[in-house]
This record gives structure tokens, C-alpha cells and sequence, in this order.
């Protein structure tokens, strides 16, 4: 029937093993496959675009208070370069976009920015630090 002690799974598992030994083309991939799933890659991947998604709104927020210091004569080229940005975010453009137009490019909305955006970037630099050593 089979060896005592060994579920279906294990058996399975076995059975696909021996395949994949006796196949030169399949062991590759598998080997693949195992490795990124002992080393946890999906998630490291998920931890640096996550970090990745949100080392975004500091820099929306770095440019347009640099927009509005720069460009503060012509409110039409000002109003083209943040629709043009804030159309990026595809989900959330439309929800920001009334937010991003009342910033008016005050220093603290820059410096506050800045350093979100250093912040952030720290974050998204160190989670694929992590994923790298892994």
C-alpha cells in the first residue's frame, strides 16, 4: 500500500520529485520554483512595492509645492503639470486631485515632503536590502 507514516501529500510530492530528477528540462524550473518559495520571494517583493507605493504620495508632494513655487505666474501650465501627475494614480488621481490644487507651495509642505520622501525611499532601499541578502 505505501510506507507507513507517509500522507497522500508526501507521496505525491515524492513521485514528482523522481519525475523532475529524470527530466534534465524540468529540473531547472522546479529548482527555480523551490527556491523562490524557501526564500520567501513573493513576499519580499510585496514588502518593496508596498513601500514602493507609498514612497510615492511625498514625492506628489515634493512636486507640486515645487510647481506652485516655480510656476506661480501662469496657473494653466501650473493646472497642466499637476493634472498630468495626479493622472498617474489611476485609483486614487480623482480622490487627490481637489487636495493636491489647495496646496499652495508654503515651505512646510515642502519640507514636510522632503522628508516624507526620504523617509519612505529609506524604506523602500532597506526592504530590498533585506530581499537582496536573502
Amino acid at each position: 500500500m505505501g510506507e507507513p507514516g507517509v500522507g497522500v501529500a508526501q507521496r505525491w510530492l515524492r513521485r514528482a520529485d523522481a519525475v523532475q530528477h529524470g527530466h534534465a528540462v524540468l529540473a531547472f524550473p522546479v529548482a527555480t520554483l523551490k527556491k523562490f518559495g524557501d526564500d520567501r520571494a513573493s513576499q519580499l517583493a510585496a514588502l518593496i512595492a508596498y513601500y514602493g507605493f507609498f514612497s510615492l504620495f511625498p514625492l506628489l508632494l515634493v512636486f507640486v509645492t515645487v510647481v506652485a513655487i516655480v510656476v506661480q505666474d501662469d496657473l494653466g501650465l501650473r493646472r497642466r503639470l499637476i493634472d498630468s501627475a495626479v493622472d498617474q494614480f489611476p485609483v486614487v488621481g480623482e480622490e487627490i486631485r481637489d487636495s493636491v490644487k489647495g496646496l499652495a507651495g508654503s515651505p512646510v509642505t515642502l519640507i514636510i515632503g522632503v522628508v516624507g520622501a526620504l523617509w519612505t525611499g529609506t524604506a523602500v532601499i532597506t526592504a530590498a536590502q533585506h530581499a537582496m541578502d536573502e
